[in-house]
């Protein structure tokens, strides 16, 4: 399967208020000295079968480190090297480095998503670089989504649009609202041919064309405040 990228939109709403957390990341910030134990902490609360860890270096996507489709079961992803994960319980998925030592080259900023049954998520996404990191590499970003920031007022009609030049069948549109991973709202995996995502409610999506997937909210809630992310792969 091809690899995709990911762009983002950043969506305000006035009025905006807290949303209940169904997965949750401890710790959400750490610095630690290098050679030290760390371990990053990840439980969800929905009883979702699939889990991921992900880590975003500066400039990059997000790349997937491991993960897994149930209790026992986990796989690497595109970085695994370094890491280490378990998945004894169902609500759990902690991910630490291996042999228990933190290096420099752990240093990346880490997420951790669940959704209901794994279904071929993009691997690589896409995102903006952080003017603050030592290092930055960029990415040809292959897909487009517009606008990139946008703020509305309740009740607005708001369309995000989704575009990308690789030819690939799959498309998705995510959500992240503060504390949580990445949710599925819907996917499609070809032209005409759509399906519900983990959290579909208040939006609409289309396929017309293969190459674009745009996003509907036909009358904008305070609840749906939210960061906007669109892949393909």
């Amino acid at each position: 399967m091809a690899f995709g990228l990911l762009g983002w939109v950043v969506l305000c709403l006035l009025g905006a208020g807290p949303m209940e957390a169904g997965v949750t990341q401890i710790p959400r910030h750490l610095i630690a000295g290098t050679g030290r134990q760390m371990t990053l902490l990840c439980s969800q609360d929905v009883n979702r079968d699939a889990m991921y860890w992900y880590r975003q270096d500066p400039g990059l996507g997000l790349k997937l480190i491991y993960s897994s489709r149930n209790v026992q079961f986990t796989e690497e992803g595109d970085v695994p090297d370094g890491y280490w994960v378990s998945r004894k319980e169902k609500s759990n998925f902690p991910l630490a480095p291996t042999l228990e030592s933190a290096g420099t080259n752990h240093t990346s900023r880490y997420l951790c998503a669940s959704s209901l049954e794994r279904r071929g998520h993009p691997r690589h996404l896409s995102e903006t670089p952080s003017p603050a990191s030592p290092t930055l590499r960029l990415l040809n970003s292959q897909v487009t989504q517009t606008p990139r920031h946008l703020i509305k007022k309740v009740g607005a009609k708001v369309l995000l649009k989704c575009s990308q030049n690789m030819d690939h069948e799959r498309m998705f549109w995510y959500r992240q609202d503060p504390g949580l991973g990445l949710r599925l709202l819907h996917w499609s995996y070809n032209i005409d041919s759509m399906e519900t995502g983990d959290i579909p409610y208040g939006y609409s999506v289309s396929r017309k064309k293969k190459d674009a997937f745009p996003l509907i909210l036909e009358s904008a809630r305070i609840n749906q405040t939210s960061v906007y992310f669109c892949a393909s792969s």
